[in-house]
């Protein structure tokens, strides 16, 4: 039988010199052809640099030798393009569903459903809570005077005016 060529079948071909270099020694020390200190100088390193090598080199070994998934790996394109198309499938069931609903009321003779606010779609006013009108000119003289405990609260503003400010007097200003 033949044996297969190619980087696949010779290890360490796309490696640099100085790392097959490495393996080489790690490997003839673990053979017992050399003895740490003799691989140490041969790769320019201290006895402990070595070791430490030795150890990168063996922790490799074990979780390059690890169980593989069995299958084709799929990667997160793949992940991505199912979700988008279970989202498209599940756009196009509601959307069924909802039709489904408005001829089973048509044949029931049954008004529909008058549509509450919605989860989906932002407040009128813009994501943040309406506040209350306010007059801001009498805030600043209450602050600048220190007298806010003494003033007459502001005159109520009417409902359903975006307006917050008194109307203007003929009088022009004072």
């Amino acid at each position: 039988m033949k044996r297969p060529t190619g980087p696949k079948a010779r290890p360490g071909t796309l490696a640099s010199d100085e790392a097959r270099r490495a393996a080489v020694a790690v490997l003839q020390v673990m053979a017992g052809e050399l003895r740490p200190s003799e691989a140490s100088a041969r790769l320019s390193l201290s006895v402990n640099r070595y070791y430490q090598l030795e150890a990168r080199a063996l922790e490799a070994m074990v979780e390059a030798l690890e169980p593989r998934a069995r299958g084709r790996r799929r990667g997160r394109d793949f992940e991505l393009e199912k979700l988008r198309k279970a989202k498209t499938r599940a756009e196009h069931e509601a959307t069924r569903f909802q039709a489904l609903l408005r001829v089973s009321q048509r044949a029931l003779a049954l008004s529909a459903p008058t549509p509450g606010p919605s989860k989906d779609k932002p407040p009128l006013h813009g994501g943040r809570k309406a506040r209350r009108a306010r007059v801001r000119a009498r805030t600043v003289i209450s602050t600048l005077s220190g007298e806010g405990a003494t003033m007459p609260p502001p005159p109520p503003v009417p409902q359903g005016t975006p307006d917050a400010t008194p109307p203007a007097t003929s009088g022009g200003p004072s």
